[in-house]
Order: C-alpha cells, then sequence, then structure tokens
C-alpha cells in the first residue's frame, strides 16, 4: 500500500521537531519496511537547508513519522510518501538507505559521494545505475554536508511495476517557473484500475532570495497515464 504522512500542525505555527503517531487502516501480521521520500516542503531562508523524514517505531498496527529541522531553520511544512512493504512482498522488493554520513563526516563535505547496495537478486533500481551505486551530488558553489538517500529494487520482470522521472528541466531549463507538469504514459503498460503512484523528491536546483517551497505529486491517475507536477520557484 502507498500513501503519505499527512501534516500534523498548522503552516503559521512552526515547530523544530513533529511527531505524529499514524496507524495502518489494516493491521499486519508482522511489521512492515517503510520506505520514505520527502514530497514537499515548506521552509525559511534565513538558514541552510536541514531537515530530516524519519519513521520510528514500527508495529503491525502504527508507526511514528517525524520531521526534523536544525540549524536555524524554520519548518513550516513537509510532506513525505510511504510505502508499505509486507512480508509476502520482501521476495520481491528491497528497499534500504545510503546516508553519506556512512562514507564521510558532515564537517568533510565531498562534490560526490558514491554507495553500493547489495541485492538479494538483480532488480531494477530506482535511484541508481545498473552497477548498484547509488549518486548523491552537489554542484556549482553549494556545500553539501550530509544527505541520505532511499531505494526501492524489484526484479525486471514486474509487469506491474513502472518507474519515471519527470525533470523540469525538459520545460525550463532557462525559464524557471512556479509549476511544471509530465504527462507520463506509464511505459506503454496498461492496468485493470488506477495504480498507486510513489513520488518524491531526487533533485532540487533553488535560489536563496526567498523561501523554499516545493511539492512534487502524482495527479489524474489512469489505467495508462499519470500527470506528474512539480510547485515551486525552481
Amino acid at each position: 500500500m502507498l500513501d503519505r504522512v499527512p501534516y500534523a500542525h498548522l503552516l503559521n505555527r512552526p515547530q523544530k521537531e513533529t511527531l505524529k503517531n499514524i496507524n495502518f487502516a489494516d493491521p499486519f501480521a508482522v511489521s512492515p519496511r517503510l520506505p520514505l521520500g520527502l514530497s514537499s516542503l515548506d521552509i525559511s531562508k534565513e538558514a541552510n537547508i536541514r531537515v530530516v523524514a524519519t519513521i520510528t517505531d514500527t508495529t503491525k498496527g502504527s508507526f511514528r513519522a517525524g520531521f526534523d529541522a536544525c540549524g536555524g531553520l524554520t519548518l513550516y511544512s513537509a510532506r513525505a510518501s510511504r510505502i508499505e512493504v509486507f512480508t509476502g512482498h520482501l521476495e520481491l522488493y528491497q528497499t534500504g538507505e545510503f546516508p553519506t554520513l556512512d562514507d564521510h563526516l558532515w564537517d568533510k563535505p565531498q562534490v560526490e559521494t558514491l554507495g553500493h547496495m547489495n541485492f538479494d537478486s538483480s532488480p531494477k533500481v530506482s535511484g541508481s545505475d545498473s552497477n548498484g551505486l547509488i549518486h548523491i551530488n552537489a554542484w556549482a558553489v553549494s556545500i553539501l554536508c550530509s544527505a541520505a538517500a532511499g531505494w526501492i529494487a524489484y526484479p525486471g520482470d514486474c509487469w506491474y511495476v513502472f518507474r519515471g522521472v519527470a525533470n523540469t528541466k525538459d520545460a525550463c531549463l532557462r525559464k524557471p517557473q512556479l509549476k511544471n507538469r509530465k504527462n507520463t504514459d506509464i511505459g506503454g503498460a496498461r492496468f485493470r484500475k488506477p495504480p498507486s503512484v510513489f513520488t518524491a523528491i531526487n533533485s532540487l536546483d533553488f535560489g536563496h532570495q526567498a523561501g523554499l517551497r516545493m511539492k512534487v505529486e502524482g495527479t489524474d491517475v489512469k489505467p495508462a497515464k499519470l500527470d506528474t507536477w512539480a510547485a515551486g520557484a525552481v
């Protein structure tokens, strides 16, 4: 099952740390795995970007979701998408996370960090290359103190799973715009009913003149089509 971690407080009441207990719609036989990805951010411009989304205390019936801001950053709102991977799916889906802190300390930033993923089989992987490497990069004059990237892998013959990327550079490389849309034909696949869609942020390129406010989501989901869009001053 795919779902989102909901908002827990009003925009005009920002908090450094936000925690919320969330119950599953139906309890699991055992605690599921919960891959997580940020899908919305609304933060101030006065400090560097330091936001962490977490899932802890996972049980058969619930889990605790959290968003943390630090270093003087004001976090007005954030949202994350999750996928519930239960026991019967563990042979199909492999998940994990690679933090740059596993490679080097935050006070020794690097422009490029490569992490290895170990698979039980040879799946297609969202967020890496075919060699099982995951890349976390910075560019221009940005300093990347630390970051973490999650990954979800699945067997190549899963006809009911499709992945893709909606890139704002396809439409506005030199002309930033507030709203960016991309229609996707889901690789030619046709589902019997509208599929669940997991969206998350995998790249950011924002100016520092204003607060960072963006969200990504899939809309108008149909058995053979979906409309992906991102909002924000990209």
